[in-house]
């Protein structure tokens, strides 16, 4: 198995637990944040690509500013601003349109079901309105982004 193989598979096993804690307790904790951050760092420096990588982070910088905006707004959870954040540094540019396709897709999937077939976590907001964790949507859509660019 080749280094970059094992980082994203301890990637995607770093977001399955996100996911799963975060349908369980509605939180995403720091410590997994900080790994994924140390993960995106050990992958720039195996594959050697420090350009990029600058680049993804940059752009990472912006779209944290930008989802920061969104969680001023109350719009999503300061865990899922993390998560979001993290990812976009990891997606970069080039990746981001088919990240948030698919991130869109997974939550009215997982909306959906939980709405209709009441199998899946959620809870009610302040002002009446269903809130669903945004962390098993942001980890399958990250998920299904490396699949796909793994498969390219």
């Amino acid at each position: 198995m080749q280094t970059s193989q094992l980082i994203q598979l301890v990637t995607g096993m770093v977001l399955i637990y996100i996911a799963i804690e975060d349908m369980l307790k509605f939180k995403i904790r720091n410590e997994s944040i900080v790994i994924l951050i140390v993960l995106f760092l050990i992958a720039a420096l195996a594959s050697g690509a420090l350009l990029p990588a600058l680049w993804h982070v940059l752009f990472g910088l912006v779209m944290f500013a930008v989802v920061l905006a969104i969680y001023a707004f109350r719009v999503i959870g300061g865990g899922d601003a993390k998560l979001l954040s993290v990812a976009f540094l990891w997606m970069g540019w080039e990746n981001t349109s088919l990240f948030c396709i698919l991130l869109a897709l997974a939550a009215a999937i997982y909306y959906i079901l939980h709405r209709f077939g009441h199998i899946l976590p959620g809870k009610p907001g302040p002002n009446g309105k269903t809130l669903i964790p945004y962390g098993p949507c942001i980890a399958s859509a990250w998920i299904g982004t490396m699949a796909l660019q793994m498969s390219a």
